[in-house]
């Protein structure tokens, strides 16, 4: 098997002109840098130096075998290079969790704002509720999450994102179709679509309906909102959803109105969650530590 190490020396041999000088710079003994190239002579049953007084000069094929050491030697550090940006990039490449109506609707605005901080970062985005991102959050599937508020217990470090409203939709046909206020006596019987649990927009419904000790017929728990707003249509039952959704999917439907309660408010607060930045790699806690600058620094609401 070809002796790697044993090219190196003699490679550093020919470039140092010396034993001497090639022990130093590969930091062996004197003696060490002889036996290697001896073996390899040996081995191989061909002389690569000959002595000039002092001097040692290559043979024919001392020069030949020069000449491949030096493109060796080149491509591994090509290669040493390539793991090392490939590090660099890794570090750069940030895995970050939005919620359903981030993903859907905010995620180039997002993307715009990760790449005033480091023009080189890769984003590799995943979706799902606030409590599925938390828990990749928390097994270091992702970096960063903008999702709903962590419960206690849960040890990351957050920051304010935005508020959402969350309004009652009801379809074309309904009793409430163009109330525009709804009381807690107006939900009692009602069949609804409603989303998944673990949703923000679930947690808000749920306490609503705990508090006012309302037992809504739940026709379907469903994320994705075509699905929801099919069934709705069909089924003539309501729903809640989110501001931005409601900008967006609902905006000039004449076939929906939206409700809002009479006499309190339904809303959350969504957060940029990340662990503790000891948690991370140098590069990739720099890039969270900017990123939050920028979000403090600007009042980014998306």
């Amino acid at each position: 098997m070809l002796n790697i190490n044993a090219l190196r020396v003699f490679h550093a041999v020919v470039q140092c002109h010396s034993v001497v000088r090639a022990a130093e710079t590969l930091f062996i003994s004197q003696p060490a840098v002889s036996n290697a190239l001896k073996r390899l002579q040996q081995q191989y049953e061909v002389q690569l130096f000959v002595k000039e007084g002092r001097a040692l000069q290559l043979t024919g094929h001392g020069e030949d075998l020069y000449a491949l050491t030096t493109r060796l030697f080149a491509i591994e550090r090509d290669i040493e290079a390539l793991f090392k940006n490939a590090g660099a990039r890794q570090n750069r490449n940030i895995h970050l969790g939005l919620v359903t109506i981030y993903e859907r609707f905010d995620a180039a605005g997002i993307l715009k704002y990760f790449l005033r901080v480091d023009k080189d970062v890769t984003v590799s985005i995943h979706s799902g509720n606030s409590r599925s991102l938390m828990e990749q959050l928390a097994n270091r599937e992702i970096d960063m999450a903008i999702t709903g508020e962590p419960p206690a217990g849960l040890a990351f470090v957050r920051s304010y994102y935005r508020t959402h409203t969350v309004s009652l939709v009801v379809p074309r046909g309904h009793r409430l179709f163009g109330k525009a206020r709804f009381t807690p006596d107006d939900l009692r019987g009602e069949r609804m679509v409603l989303k998944e649990p673990g949703s923000s927009v679930r947690a808000v419904m749920d306490a609503y309906f705990g508090k006012h000790r309302i037992s809504p017929t739940v026709i379907s728990e469903l994320s994705n909102f075509d699905s929801n707003i099919e069934i709705m249509q069909k089924e003539n039952c309501l729903a809640f959803f989110p501001d931005a959704t409601i900008e967006h999917m609902l905006a000039g439907n004449p076939n929906f109105t939206t409700a809002s309660p009479k006499d309190e408010a339904l809303d959350f607060s969504t957060f940029i969650l990340t662990r503790q930045p000891a948690a991370y790699p140098a590069v990739r806690a720099r890039f969270i530590k900017d990123f939050l600058s920028l979000l403090q620094n600007e009042a980014l609401r998306l």
